[in-house]
């Protein structure tokens, strides 16, 4: 059994003057002031000229925190230095636990009646080589606590919370770490200029979810997105990496500081820590993916390229659009419809200029094509599928007591008069309700899934694209009917307590900058009021509301993502369509999607959009048996399937600043053009061996260090095969059915040594499953050495079903191969 190395160190250190690197702020909200600053029992002292950018003038003596009362052997018993908060009562006696779970360490700090997400997370044991140390000490006269994660085969501190400043009250929950250096990536969801955070001044990243729109326009926006990743990645100072998952499911934020530190702050719940060491990045991911789950195995058709817009205005212009795609010869397996093929945006119904939706799909299936249409989970409070939820015993999100119920809207529904249902507005003509997934008996869920198949029964649709579902809410406290897309629909909107005795949740004695940063908004803007009820009336959603990038989304455990090809928001350019599509055939989620008023931006619209379309599709079609490959291996082992060149070489530090290229697994480099009007790419190409794939350089070795690369507008993406590796592929055509029956290749690709590698995964691509292991498939491993006599490729399928049809081998190309054949 591996024991925790949990140590008592006696050692007091001296207070000293906090250095102006290393503050943690303790007035975090606007409005700070030398005297409440110091009513506060902190320190005040004004930045200086030379003074990091962001630094707090109100910030934590070392003397605040909490202190030990009890020690055993994997255990802790805490009460604060400080009872009293800005924000509450520090919680007294606080607990903390530390135990090992494999390789990965686990720490959580609570009480035993505080409120943790109520997720199931698998939380199998890390595998490493390397293992973590866990210490505690004591800081100042007030002997407050502290702790560290310690690298066991470096001494490196991946940890150390002597920086300061942790506090526990009941909505106010802060601790802070030094970092062992300035090599941070990742939490999200937000809009990064650099794919490395910037440590050298102080910026707040908050983290909850709501359905704002990046900026990506703004020098720095720190906006929280879509999602919610409380996960980051660092590396060391000596290319070794480490990372750190924080569970936690409330309004949050995370500060970086210069020291390098970082300040994790949360407003309910508790900390339940997970330290993974690695020591590689892409080990790292591994090690988190076996706490929290691997992603699902897309179907091979998914991977596809999509053609999707909101706003056509009926079924024949889809129709048109995707006949103008196919006769340009671009690849295309998917057409998506938005909301715009329902009847008045209610789920579940379609719209009277789609009357001959049903046999169109059909037509699509005839031509190895899919349809992917879109649901918006909240569902109107007056037709027959919310009433069908209701007769089921549905569970919807609700108010929290009677008395809060506006009847002035409940009254305008007779099937939600008599409820507690709280009722929004998102897209349908009039008032939602929004359903309550987390409902522990599974009704909610089983109501859902029928009602997708009664639709499936109508339109035989092949996949779902689930939006809105923050959720969203277009008008909390306003009223706003820019979204209304109906003369005849103006609908009374949701408004949520934030004064008085019910607002103890809409208006928290903190708000965490989600609201901060958008002055206007409070918690509930663009979202349902927090002391909503969910889980059937046992939760807040105040807690559970954060439970519902493309290289940080992989880190995240999510490898089939993507950007909307083209930009969804205003009018793209021929330019940048072009380009958008020369990147984005190299995203997992590879789909052209633009807004409601956005100008036509199907590749079709310009020629040579359609060009670089045909041709930088026509190499991901191509090659779609590697890229299924890494699929297959993020879902079984927790790869990466997309990932940045620092991940394959962590010891090269140029790497860590190269934020627009990026790896297909470990055995393609795509080095994308992303500026308006250049014709070459400054590639960054790592010390290795890399062979060119682009059609007017093809197979041609490329230098090391950065190179000015051919990026032209009619041509292949700069794409790059790293040598040792077994790459499997087959002959592109139109769709991915009809790609899936021609014969496949092996490109080898020699590199430093003798021996190259690779893996082939095959099934019948669109099948369900069980298990992973249980799936009837073929998994070949691939193996080609050579010396000065002879070359030999093995082979070794450790499962093949012969009830799994997988072409022939046809083709074997080999690249720096030095010796005659």
């Amino acid at each position: 059994m591996q024991w925790v190395q949990f140590y008592l160190l006696l050692i007091i250190h001296q207070v000293v003057a906090v250095d102006e690197n290393s503050r943690v702020d303790c007035y975090p909200e606007p409005g700070a002031t030398q005297a409440a600053c110091e009513a506060r029992g902190c320190v005040w002292k004004e930045a200086s000229q030379d003074s990091p950018i962001g630094i707090p003038w109100c910030f934590y003596s070392q003397e605040l925190g909490y202190k030990v009362d009890m020690h055993g052997s994997d255990f802790m018993q805490l009460s604060p230095v400080n009872p009293t908060t800005a924000y509450g009562e520090n919680i007294s006696p606080l607990y903390l636990t530390v135990k090992p779970n494999g390789a990965t360490l686990l720490l959580s700090i609570g009480t035993s009646d505080r409120y943790v997400p109520p997720i199931h997370l698998p939380k199998n044991p890390g595998k490493s080589a390397d293992s973590l140390v866990f210490s505690d000490s004591v800081i100042g006269k007030a002997n407050v606590f502290a702790f560290r994660v310690v690298r066991k085969s470096t001494g490196t501190k991946l940890w150390d919370t002597s920086i300061g400043g942790m506090q526990f009250a009941d909505k106010f929950i802060q601790i802070a770490t030094y970092l062992p250096s300035k090599n941070l990536f990742g939490f999200g969801q937000h809009v990064h200029k650099r794919l490395k955070h910037d440590l050298s001044r102080y910026i707040v990243w908050p983290m909850f979810a709501r359905d704002i729109a990046p900026d990506s326009t703004s020098p720095l926006s720190t906006q929280n997105l879509y999602g919610v990743h409380p996960f980051y990645i660092c590396v060391e100072n000596d290319g070794l990496a480490h990372g750190v998952f924080i569970f936690n499911s409330n309004a949050q934020e995370i500060v970086t500081g210069p020291a390098p530190h970082l300040i994790y702050r949360t407003i309910g719940g508790q900390l339940d820590i997970a330290f993974f060491p690695g020591p590689t990045p892409e080990e790292v991911v591994q090690q988190y993916l076996a706490h929290i789950g691997t992603p699902f195995l897309p179907a091979y058709w998914a991977l596809g390229y999509q053609l999707s817009r909101w706003n056509y205005k009926d079924l024949d212009e889809l129709k048109k659009v995707i006949a103008r795609t196919q006769a340009a010869r671009v690849p295309l397996d998917i057409a998506v419809a938005d909301i715009d093929y329902m009847d008045r945006y209610k789920d579940f119904t379609v719209g009277a200029g789609w009357s001959d939706f049903a046999a169109y799909v059909n037509e699509l299936h005839n031509k190895d094509l899919y349809l992917v249409l879109i649901f918006d989970p909240a569902i109107q409070a007056d037709y027959d599928s919310f009433q069908r939820g209701l007769d089921k015993n549905v569970s919807f999100i609700e108010w929290a007591k009677q008395s809060q119920v506006p009847m002035s809207i409940q009254k305008l529904y007779p099937m939600a008069a008599n409820t507690m249902i709280m009722l929004g507005n998102v897209w349908p003509d009039r008032n939602t309700a929004f359903p309550d997934f987390l409902d522990p008996n599974n009704q909610t869920q089983d109501w859902w899934t029928l009602e997708s198949q009664m639709f499936h029964d109508k339109i035989p649709f092949d996949g779902m694209w689930i939006d809105m579902n923050e959720p969203s809410n277009f008008d909390t406290d306003t009223y706003q009917n820019s979204y209304l897309r109906f003369d005849d629909a103006p609908k009374p909107h949701l408004s949520c307590p934030i004064s008085g005795p019910d607002a103890e949740l809409d208006n928290p004695p903190y708000k965490t900058y989600a609201v901060y940063n958008r002055p206007a908004d409070e918690l509930c803007t663009k979202t349902l009021c927090m002391l909503a009820k969910t889980a059937r009336r046992t939760m807040n959603f105040f807690d559970t509301k954060n439970l519902y990038g493309a290289m940080e989304f992989n880190w995240f455990g999510l490898p089939y993502v993507g950007s909307d090809i083209c930009g969804f928001s205003g009018n793209t350019t021929e330019e940048l369509c072009l380009r958008w599509h020369q990147m984005g055939a190299f995203h997992s989620f590879c789909r052209d999607h633009n807004a409601y008023d956005g100008i036509p931006q199907d590749p079709a619209v310009w020629p040579s959009v359609a060009t670089a379309a045909r041709i930088a599709l026509g190499f991901r079609y191509k090659y779609l048996p590697y890229l299924y490959s890494l699929h297959y291996a993020a879902t079984a082992e927790g790869h990466t399937v997309v990932r940045p060149l620092f991940f394959e070489f962590p010891h090269d530090t140029v790497t860590m600043e190269v934020d627009h290229q990026f790896m297909w697994g470990s055995a393609l480099m795509i080095a994308p053009a992303v500026d308006e009007g250049v014709t070459a790419v400054h590639a960054y190409f790592p010390d290795d061996v890399w062979y060119s794939l682009v059609t007017e350089s093809y197979a041609a070795r490329m230098d090391v260090g950065y190179i000015d690369v051919e990026a032209r507008l009619d041509s292949l993406t700069p794409v790059y095969a790293r040598g040792g590796y077994v790459i499997p592929r087959q002959a592109s055509n139109m769709t991915t059915t009809q790609s899936r029956r021609n014969p496949l290749e092996l490109l080898i690709t020699m590199g430093s040594n003798i021996t190259s590698q690779g893996e082939l995964y095959w099934d019948a691509g669109d099948d369900l499953y069980d298990t992973l292991e249980s799936h009837k498939r073929h998994h070949w491993s691939f193996k080609f050495e050579v010396n000065m006599e002879n070359a030999l490729l093995t082979g070794i399928c450790d499962s093949c079903d012969a009830t799994v049809s997988i072409p022939p081998l046809n083709i074997i190309e080999v690249f720096g191969y030095n010796y005659y054949p």
